[in-house]
């Protein structure tokens, strides 16, 4: 008799599987949440499953990551189950922040150098980064950098940047790999050399460019030699010809 009861009871959960990866729980409707830029319709039309299929065969990582590839300006997708027949997504907008020049284009990014969109004059407000040895990439997809020491490098200084709160930064120099580059607010010009003793220099930086200069002035602000012991920075402003 036990044997017979386990025997009916995998019997019964046997069924119960196969109705419910066949006949039951269907996706009916697809809900949204989320993606601004993008239309409800053009975020289902990416998902590689349609209505009809089994809830819970649809594969939501595959879904999340079709999302991604063929709408850049996701920076997020989940996809999870609404019992009984719902498929859920939700889309969470990239974030712009840097535009990198390769071979006649601008390539946008999120913070992860991920290419948001590809063309020309792209990404008003966000940082330009130059010498950067960027490769071609397709939007979508992660853009590579033929030198991995001087991506490493960079996004040392945008964190340290970003950690000490030194905002206005419109372009980035990695050019000359021993003498790095910022430029604040578009007419000053802060050399930082190279990336040791960082976290000093950004914190010499931002004290004399947001307290000690006056607003407006240009000029080159030479933080490559500050040290614990040398805690400021010679400024060299840049007067207009004839002045």
């Amino acid at each position: 008799p036990l044997l017979l009861y386990l025997f009916l009871l995998f019997l019964l959960a046997g069924v119960c599987v196969t109705l419910s990866l066949t006949v039951f729980f269907k996706i009916e409707r697809f809900e949204v949440k989320g993606g601004a830029r993008y239309s409800d319709a053009e975020i289902i039309g990416a998902l590689p499953v349609r209505k009809g299929d089994n809830l819970f065969l649809a594969d939501a990582e595959k879904a999340e990551k079709a999302v991604l590839a063929a709408l850049p300006y996701i920076g997020k997708a989940t996809v999870s189950r609404k019992l009984p027949s719902t498929l859920v997504v939700e889309a969470k907008e990239a974030v712009p922040a840097y535009v990198f020049a390769q071979d006649g284009a601008e390539y946008l990014t999120d913070k992860a150098f991920r290419v948001l969109e590809i063309g020309q004059a792209l990404g008003a407000g966000c940082i330009k980064v130059k010498g950067a040895g960027a490769e071609a990439a397709a939007a979508g997809r992660t853009l590579a950098f033929a030198d991995k020491a001087l991506r490493a490098r960079l996004v040392l200084l945008t964190g340290e940047c970003e950690k000490q709160s030194l905002k206005n930064i419109s372009e980035i120099d990695l050019t000359d790999k021993t003498t790095l580059k910022l430029l604040y607010d578009r007419r000053i010009v802060m050399v930082i050399g190279t990336t040791a003793q960082l976290g000093r220099k950004i914190s010499c930086g931002k004290r004399i460019v947001t307290r000690e200069l006056p607003d407006g002035v240009t000029g080159t602000l030479d933080l490559s030699r500050v040290t614990a012991e040398q805690v400021n920075a010679p400024f060299r402003e840049h007067k207009p010809a004839g002045s």
